[in-house]
């Protein structure tokens, strides 16, 4: 597939046909790794019945995604019964994995509007940049196939969204309703961990939560907030809104002015002990934020990536308290961390494992011999 970079091989279709029915006996397809789609299913011929049709679908760690910004694999069932008019799509999938870096800013191309001639129309024609007339054909359109969605995904381990300085793991539960063509999707989607590099800090999150309501087009609500220590306080960062007009507001406890907020998280100080050059930084940053824009090291993202990780993130208030951590699932429920910081002696490791849906359990080791294990459970409500 040229859209998602997916390919597929090894693959085997048996059907049986008569007068009365087209038996797909076997569809076996493997992806470019282990995964697997097989698929059986009845087409009954009998036309005054519009052609009832069942077919099964079971997937295997199946790659539906394989691009550089794009990557996930689902396992589950889903059911296809109905007619050639009307017909039902249902059943549970899992995400197995999941992978998108956000795209970078581009602007808008400019699309040329053409003129446009209706052939056995009135014949109006649109006025455009082009100057020049186009006729088209216009043919009535087919009645579509009314395919109706009752589908649950379930997100547990390994979603993980990045870019523009964005590092964060979600997991959540959602619901596909409605019909293929105005599909309507309900649920959330949490965070599990996750940071933001913004004015030369590490906001780490404190919540955050996507909403799907069933609206269409499926644009859900945001309701983010991230934190970072500064030598006045801590700033907070919360995102809140529909995801095509987010608002972004910076706060601090205690209150303070923005611009100072911005001061202390750039320059560890107030804006009066500031110097010129830093003054100029310091407005292109309180502008920054003025228009919501976000931003950070997009090279951590294609590093990470390249080292095969599955987080990777870079803190500390100063050069001496700087740290790297990168993290990796080395399978669905066990996760490692190593932080390591540039002290001869501050390298530490954390596995967590998951032990239930909501237990898990956390062990520590540091490089002075120290360790430490605890259980962590969470519950949502």
């Amino acid at each position: 597939n040229s859209m998602t970079e997916t390919h597929f091989k090894n693959i085997q279709l048996q059907v049986d046909a008569n007068l009365k029915e087209i038996k797909l006996t076997k569809l076996n397809l493997q992806d470019a790794d282990t995964g697997t789609l097989t698929s059986s299913g009845l087409v009954n011929l009998n036309a005054d019945k519009n052609f009832p049709v069942k077919i099964n679908l079971l997937f295997k760690h199946l790659q539906l995604a394989n691009s550089p910004k794009l990557n996930t694999h689902m396992s589950g069932k889903l059911n296809l019964t109905g007619n050639i008019e009307k017909a039902l799509l249902k059943g549970n999938l899992a995400v197995d994995d999941f992978r998108f870096i956000l795209p970078s800013s581009a602007g808008k191309k400019s699309i040329p509007e053409l003129e446009i001639i209706e052939i056995g129309g009135n014949n109006r024609v649109k006025k455009s940049k082009t100057n020049k007339n186009v006729a088209v054909k216009t043919t009535k359109p087919k009645k579509d196939l009314a395919l109706q969605l009752d589908v649950r995904i379930k997100i547990e381990n390994q979603c993980f969204i990045s870019g523009h300085g964005l590092e964060s793991e979600w997991y959540g539960d959602l619901s596909v309703k409605g019909f293929a063509n105005a599909p309507q999707i309900l649920g959330q989607i949490q965070t599990k961990r996750g940071s933001l590099e913004l004015l030369n800090n590490m906001f780490v999150f404190n919540r955050g939560l996507i909403d799907f309501n069933g609206a269409f087009p499926p644009i859900p609500s945001l309701d983010i907030q991230t934190a970072a220590e500064t030598d006045a306080g801590k700033a907070l960062i919360n995102i809140r809104g529909m995801a095509n007009n987010p608002k972004l507001v910076l706060s601090h406890d205690p209150v303070i002015p923005q611009d100072e907020i911005i001061s202390n998280l750039l320059f560890k100080q107030d804006k009066k002990s500031i110097s010129p050059m830093q003054a100029l930084q310091l407005a292109d940053a309180v502008n920054l934020m003025a228009t919501g824009g976000f931003g950070g090291l997009d090279g951590l993202s294609s590093l990470r990536s390249g080292l095969g990780l599955d987080r990777l993130s870079v803190g500390g208030d100063n050069f001496e308290t700087a740290a790297v951590k990168a993290g990796k699932y080395v399978t669905d429920s066990i996760y490692i961390e190593i932080e390591q910081g540039l002290g001869s002696e501050s390298s530490t490791a954390t596995v967590e494992i998951d032990l239930f849906p909501d237990i898990k359990a956390e062990v520590e080791f540091s490089q002075q011999s120290d360790s430490a294990v605890g259980i962590k459970w969470k519950h949502d409500y």
